[in-house]
């Protein structure tokens, strides 16, 4: 009677098997892959289980990372395009912010300043407002008929496809 030693488990399978589990967090999903491959090749020799977890951790890691990566670029496409549909609004609505100003310092600011021509070179400075998560302060420059070209701040707020100016500082 021989004694036949009772099959080991990998590890690299069971951790494959984990992984492709937790998959749908994305970052575990490759790790999921590779370790299910060394898993498989790992569980070929004799007294070593975990093939199916191995081949189960393999499938969920490439599912879930297929499925990661298209959500990531899915988000990645409707951020864009929000800037872009953002952005293609921003000058006409600064126009019209230092066209009729609200506020009294910027209407002082502007007495000699002429016609307001145009507002070009709108770009982000990188600054959120602190306290504000939806504003941010963006650079440009307006053209006037008397006074040039002058340099400007705009801040304003987001949502959705909607922009409101919250203040206009020239500089």
């Amino acid at each position: 009677m021989t004694d036949t030693p009772t099959p080991r488990l990998s590890l690299t399978a069971a951790a494959s098997l984990v992984c492709g589990l937790l998959g749908w967090l994305v970052l575990p999903a490759p790790v999921a892959i590779v370790t299910g491959i060394i898993g498989l090749r790992l569980t070929r020799k004799p007294n070593t289980r975990g093939r199916g977890m191995a081949m189960g951790g393999l499938i969920l890691g490439v599912i879930f990372g297929i499925a990661g990566t298209g959500l990531a670029l899915v988000m990645y496409r409707s951020y864009a395009w929000g800037i872009e549909q953002v952005s293609a609004k921003l000058p006409a609505y600064v126009k019209a912010a230092i066209d009729s100003p609200t506020s009294s310092p910027l209407k002082q600011q502007l007495v000699g300043w002429g016609h307001l021509d145009s507002v070009e070179s709108l770009h982000l400075t990188g600054q959120r407002v602190d306290g504000h998560p939806d504003q941010m302060r963006l650079a440009g420059e307006a053209m006037f008929d008397d006074a040039g070209i002058k340099p400007f701040e705009v801040t304003i707020e987001a949502e959705g496809n909607e922009v409101r100016i919250v203040e206009v500082v020239f500089r």
